[in-house]
């Protein structure tokens, strides 16, 4: 009689895998197609990078004026809020992986059109401008249709696990993409940084049409009027859910309160420790350093429950990380706790991510998340400017300082009610002694 064979054994690299602590990456990576995803996503978020540091730079180099590189960031964040909602209806209705690949095709194009034309020495400044604006549009697409579609590629269980991965690789990609970026400029100007972004852009395209496609929903609806109506939807679901509505006020402090340090690194550098560049260099390399030990520090934790109560800690850690660096004058111990900041602020984001990703169904899933990508991108650019009004009668140090009370008032307030905000956001099954 025939036996039924044994599974195979782990091999080497799956081994060494488990005993690193990351044995929930091996169920992700059992999904075919999410494998594929990654892998494309991350050359692809390093571009994104990439291509953020050369249009800056570009644009400073054709106005030398610090309003023109204030008007290029609000080209590229703007266009989420008036067409983030609308990006995430489309996801729920339509073919994600199509809109996917059409978002995408729309990005790397218009990297693309930078990079032949500032070869050729046919850009200005209008011009830039113009590109970088259609690239906020389509980006505006691409966002909460890649924040739908990661999740629905892996189980229900394993998505925490899946966004604390992304969020590594978006931390590293943070670091490596402006130091790639900055060799390419140096050697062969922006042209070549945004040549290599569209590169990137080309293997996710790629990737994406070698993904299976959807499986049709049953309730897929299509027309203008339709579409409008989800995204109304969405926006009243967004301020209506108890869960939601908390989670989504907690990362607009979180944005407006915590991350204008990230902003505004550039004048803390000068004006208060007087490093210019060399301040600048360690300040984005400690900071960058804290977030990535801390998404891998969520990949290792993998699908563990807590998420709320986690978040939260995070967030007053952070509070109390942004507050400490304000008040000391040593500049290395304000490396050590902008590292220590680094880490908190990524735990706490991409914890209030991981929850709104639970709590949510996935026919409403594109949504929701357009309205995290709206707070997430739009709130530090909200809370730099505050921060540099009131910088010129009070420096920068106080209105920063205060920005951090405020984020640890708040954080401290929603930690005393975790019990409420965790069954608003986190699954029976999620929580603490509820698991099956």
């Amino acid at each position: 009689m025939d036996a039924t064979p044994e599974p195979p054994p782990p091999g080497t690299l799956a081994r060494m895998v488990d005993r690193a602590g990351f044995a929930d990456l091996r169920g992700l990576f059992a999904h075919r197609d999410f494998t594929l995803f990654v892998l494309g996503h991350a050359p692809n978020v390093i571009g994104v990078w990439m291509t953020r540091t050369c249009w800056a730079w570009l644009g400073w180099e054709l106005t030398h004026s610090p309003l023109w590189l204030g008007l290029l960031a609000a080209a590229d964040t703007v266009p989420t809020i008036l067409l983030g909602p609308l990006g995430g209806a489309i996801a729920d209705i339509g073919n994600r992986r199509r809109l996917a690949f059409l978002a995408q095709l729309g990005t790397t194009s218009t990297v693309a059109v930078l990079a032949v034309l500032t070869a050729l020495g046919m850009i200005d400044i209008w011009g830039l401008f113009a590109l970088v604006l259609i690239r906020g549009i389509t980006f505006s697409v691409w966002q909460p249709v890649r924040l739908a579609y990661m999740p629905s590629l892996v189980g229900l269980r394993q998505i925490p696990t899946a966004i604390a991965l992304n969020s590594s690789l978006f931390n590293v990609a943070m670091v490596i993409g402006p130091a790639i970026a900055g060799v390419l400029i140096a050697r062969w100007g922006a042209a070549a940084g945004f040549g290599a972004t569209a590169a990137s852009g080309m293997v996710m395209l790629f990737i994406l049409a070698a993904i299976r496609p959807d499986a049709p929903r049953g309730d897929r609806k299509t027309g203008v009027r339709n579409v409008l109506r989800d995204t109304a939807e969405g926006l009243r679901l967004g301020f209506s859910h108890p869960g939601i509505r908390a989670a989504l006020g907690l990362l607009f402090v979180f944005g407006a309160c915590l991350r204008p340090l990230e902003e505004l690194s550039a004048a803390y550098a000068d004006l208060v420790f007087g490093l210019g560049v060399h301040g600048l260099s360690s300040i984005l390399v400690a900071r960058g350093i804290g977030s990535v030990v801390g998404a891998v520090w969520l990949t290792r934790r993998g699908n563990r429950p807590g998420t709320v109560r986690l978040m939260l800690l995070a967030g007053l850690g952070a509070g109390f990380g942004v507050l400490a660096f304000t008040m000391v004058d040593d500049f290395n111990l304000a490396l050590v706790l902008l590292a220590f900041t680094g880490f908190c602020l990524t735990n706490c984001g991409t914890g209030i991510q991981q929850a709104l990703q639970q709590s949510v169904e996935d026919r409403r899933r594109g949504r929701v998340l357009s309205l995290f990508g709206i707070i997430v991108r739009n709130a530090p650019t909200l809370g730099a400017i505050v921060v540099g009004a009131l910088a010129g009668w009070a420096g920068l140090r106080l209105p920063l300082g205060g920005g951090a009370a405020v984020g640890i008032a708040v954080f401290a307030l929603a930690l005393l009610n975790w019990r409420t905000l965790e069954r608003r956001l986190e699954p029976p099954a999620a929580r603490p002694g509820c698991g099956g």
